[in-house]
């Protein structure tokens, strides 16, 4: 009985094809074949470029929208460089204001605390008689 054979791409043999796929294989008895080409018995007289100049084309067009893509990205790079430049300076003055408030806060605490200092030695002055009496 004649052996179904199967041409292997990558090593250039023909392989023999298995009836059942889970029976172990045997020797395969591997026939090599040439991996060169055969040349053409009657190379053509004319030669047509036309599929070269569109494998050309397509090239041109497949470079042409990377570069577009690769405009538009930068566009919009651009444009987040602008964005995020303009939230840094805003946040950037809202942090000068807030730090304005701090001092003016700060100082107004401390003025209170003399404040509260004055008062509290002007309550034991006045009434440090009384207050250690009712102890």
């Amino acid at each position: 009985m004649a052996e179904e054979l199967k041409r292997d791409e990558k090593t250039f043999q023909e392989v023999p094809l298995r009836a059942d796929p889970k029976a172990p294989f045997k020797d395969p008895g591997f026939r090599v074949i040439s991996a060169k080409p055969k040349a053409p018995v009657n190379p053509p007289s004319g030669r047509d470029w036309s599929a070269g100049v569109d494998l050309v084309a397509e090239a041109a067009d497949a470079v042409r929208l990377a570069d577009e893509r690769a405009n538009s990205a930068e566009r919009y790079s651009q444009e987040l460089v602008t964005y995020y430049s303009e939230q840094v300076k805003t946040a950037e003055m809202k942090i000068a204001a807030l730090e304005k408030r701090l001092e003016v806060s700060e100082a107004k605490a401390q003025e209170a605390e003399e404040w509260l200092a004055r008062f509290h030695d002007a309550i034991m002055t006045g009434f440090g008689s009384l207050i250690k009496k009712a102890s």
